[in-house]
């Protein structure tokens, strides 16, 4: 940026004693706040490889004097000469005298017509601004020394007289740059007692760095340009994802009552509030993405010409710059976080088991006479982590009623929760646990019981999960359910039983058998609580049992009349005594009584663990994330 840009910026974005990084956003601290607002780009340090090329570049521009004519007769010839020694224009004449001055031998001399660019960048010989016979070949490597009055290459022609320069710019440039190339009389001055090298050896060491920098920059640009490229996908599908869902809305609503027509408005509004806040969640997503992607280039144009034009200085000055700029910019362009799309899955972040009810029911109000329970699919929820080692695979699920769901993730050993944030947008959130967790039940508000290898973890909720405290059991357990606010039972393979522990860990009974003394269960698998009883199913007897607290049968559930139970994994139950069963690849309603009322959902391949809240059922299945139903009586339709 040049200054003036700068300060624009800093004026633009300056909150208390920070201002916004014009790449990153991140918060940047002003070096000293306590000086006018107006100096504070003055703070910043200047780029000299830049400053030098671009003067470099505006000096072959312009039109020259041979100085010698010039400053001695006040006569304006046209140079012919240029010498990289004094920075200095000659015309033949002067150019033959200024070679026979003994002083002044030995200076690089070049045709005008032959000068280039890259000439005065590369041959040209830099002096220290105070000492003006003195080259820079001093490198000070002692991080103090940008605090120190240092003094930093001039401009470009050292002929320009420093009265023509205001006495307060030289000051802040002296003592404000932070170059550490000195001379060697400024080093003995200015850095005795700290570490110096030569100029030369610097620039060799930082060069080998650039190198590394250079190596790696290509992988990251294209990394980052398939990066933009998914994102400029993701725009356009969020847009076209609006108007389809208009056009849903639009149809369903066209075959709705006239007393529907509020609610249509209502969830239009939402659409269109949704998509606009997507729309610019992706648009500053993508800007942020551009502007890593323009930096990275940057960085790579600037090193080819520095390593075409730049000289030792140059390297040494601006080299450890750009190698910290290009591993800030590594860090932040490979940050998971800087990339994650996963929050953008859903495009369109409003109700939408409302919005799905409500397309169907217009093709089922009527066309079921027989008012069975049907349940419609929502919407889906993947429960993948950027850092995932594994697959998830998820054992037990359990949904609360502020709609966020806990799921039991066995294979990556932890507990993640699925929910909504206050603006729409999906969340999930890990808690890491020691050992491979299996069911979940819920013990009070917000606080979880969790089954883990010999041991049961107490969790609370808030916006995040954590780890309250850890009961160790002599056995290994699987399901679990709460009983009240301190009692669980849980399933146990071997022997094959429900034990009821207290949040202690102390166990108060065992059902196994009957009254007759018989096995209740072979292998017990899922336990879940229906009022004061439980439902247990089995699946190696492939039943559904159902005792009281005590261990007495209340009733056993084998299958229908043309249709036994294969395969009965997760079961749960609703406040209002519905029973959900997973047999297979669907799930079976039950009433309170193990009576089947019918196969509410067919076809769900890899079904595993289910839960119920005011009458969202969710289904866990392998490989996939959460499938979301509604459930409705058609009877009160």
């Amino acid at each position: 940026m040049c200054r003036t840009c700068l300060q624009t910026h800093i004026e633009a974005t300056v909150k208390d004693d920070y201002i916004a990084c014009i790449i990153c956003e991140n918060p940047v601290k002003i070096p000293d706040p306590y000086r006018p607002r107006d100096e504070w780009s003055t703070q910043y340090p200047t780029d000299t490889f830049l400053d030098r090329m671009i003067k470099a570049g505006e000096q072959m521009e312009k039109t020259h004097n041979c100085f010698v004519c010039e400053s001695s007769r006040g006569a304006v010839t046209v140079p012919t000469q240029y010498c990289f020694n004094c920075d200095t224009y000659y015309c033949d004449g002067c150019n033959e005298l200024h070679l026979q001055l003994r002083g002044l031998q030995g200076h690089t001399i070049v045709p005008l017509k032959d000068l280039t660019t890259k000439d005065l960048m590369t041959r040209r010989v830099l002096y220290c601004t105070k000492h003006k016979d003195k080259l820079l070949d001093t490198y000070c490597r002692d991080p103090s020394a940008g605090k120190l009055p240092l003094v930093t290459p001039g401009p470009l022609s050292t002929r320009t007289p420093e009265k023509d320069v205001p006495a307060r710019v030289i000051k802040e440039t002296s003592v404000l740059e932070p170059s550490h190339v000195v001379c060697s009389v400024c080093a003995h001055e200015l850095h005795k007692g700290m570490k110096t090298q030569s100029v030369t050896k610097a620039a060799k060491e930082i060069t080998q760095r650039l190198q590394k920098v250079k190596s790696k920059i290509a992988a990251v640009i294209d990394t980052q340009e398939q990066r933009s490229s998914v994102l400029k996908e993701k725009c356009a599908r969020v847009a076209g994802q609006k108007e389809a869902k208009i056009s849903e809305i639009e149809a369903a609503f066209a075959k709705i009552q006239t007393a529907l027509d509020a609610r249509k408005e209502c969830l239009l509004g939402m659409v269109d509030e949704s998509c606009a806040r997507n729309d610019k969640d992706l648009e500053h997503l993508s800007n942020r993405s551009n502007s890593y992607l323009s930096s990275l280039k940057d960085i790579r144009s600037l090193l080819t010409w520095l390593e075409e034009c730049g000289t030792d200085v140059d390297l040494a000055s601006s080299g450890d710059v750009i190698a910290a700029q290009f591993f800030n910019l590594y860090h932040m362009s490979t940050d998971p976080a800087s990339h994650d799309l996963s929050v953008f899955r859903s495009n369109i972040h409003i109700q939408d088991s409302v919005v799905n009810t409500f397309v169907q029911l217009v093709n089922m109000i009527g066309s079921d006479p027989e008012g069975h329970v049907v349940a419609f699919k929502t919407k889906e929820r993947t429960l993948k982590m950027p850092d995932d080692m594994y697959e998830p695979y998820i054992k037990d699920i359990l949904l609360l009623e502020d709609g966020t769901l806990i799921a039991t993730d066995n294979k990556n050993k932890s507990l993640k929760m699925a929910g909504v944030s206050d603006l729409g947008d999906p969340t999930l959130v890990r808690l890491h646990l020691k050992t491979e967790p299996w069911g979940v039940t819920k013990l009070q508000v917000n606080v979880i019981a969790v089954t883990g290898h010999q041991c049961v973890y107490i969790v609370t909720k808030t916006e995040e999960l954590h780890l309250q405290s850890t009961v160790r059991t002599r056995k290994d357990y699987w399901s679990v359910t709460a009983l009240s606010s301190i009692n669980l039972a849980l399933t146990c393979k071997f022997p094959p039983s429900i034990d009821v522990i207290d949040i202690t860990g102390r166990k108060l009974r065992t059902i196994d058998t009957d009254g007759s003394g018989q096995a209740l269960f072979k292998v017990p698998q899922y336990v879940a609580s229906l009022y004061d009883k439980l439902l247990v199913s089995d699946r190696e007897a492939n039943t559904l049992t159902c005792v009281d607290q005590q261990g007495a049968a209340v009733f056993t559930f084998s299958g229908c009349s043309d249709q036994d139970l294969t395969d009965p994994k997760s079961v749960c139950a609703s406040k209002n005594g519905r029973v959900f069963l997973v047999e297979g690849e669907e799930v079976w309603l039950l009433t309170a009584e193990g009576k089947l009322v019918n196969k509410l959902i067919k076809e769900i391949g890899g079904a595993r663990a289910i839960t119920e809240e005011n009458g969202t059922l969710c289904v866990a299945v392998d490989g996939k994330g959460v499938a979301y139903y509604k459930v409705i009586d058609m009877n009160s339709v």
